[in-house]
């Protein structure tokens, strides 16, 4: 049975660790959708609540200095979205 991404963070249940979910990819042009980042953070919640649980980029945006391309409307559009999803799981 191939093991969840998110299963490891059963480790964390019942201590005070906050973990920030990297669901949003700052490496390419590709426009998450809303919908697929609610998911994996649901998924994320069967294993950690809620409340222990942030929504982050996956690695900020240094690497389109050095070739990876994506545009500044894209970053924009990835900063907007993950401020769209954070606010209907933390309001």
């Amino acid at each position: 049975m191939q093991q969840s991404r998110f299963e490891p963070l059963v480790k964390l249940k019942n201590t005070q660790s906050e973990v920030f979910l990297g669901l949003i990819s700052s490496k390419n042009e590709y426009l998450e959708s809303e919908a697929e980042i609610s998911k994996r953070i649901t998924k994320a919640t069967q294993f950690l609540p809620i409340e222990q649980l942030g929504l982050c980029l996956q690695s900020g945006f240094a690497s389109t200095e050095e070739g990876n391309q994506l545009s500044y409307d894209t970053q924009w559009a990835k900063i907007k979205l993950m401020n769209q999803v954070a606010k209907k799981f933390w309001p």
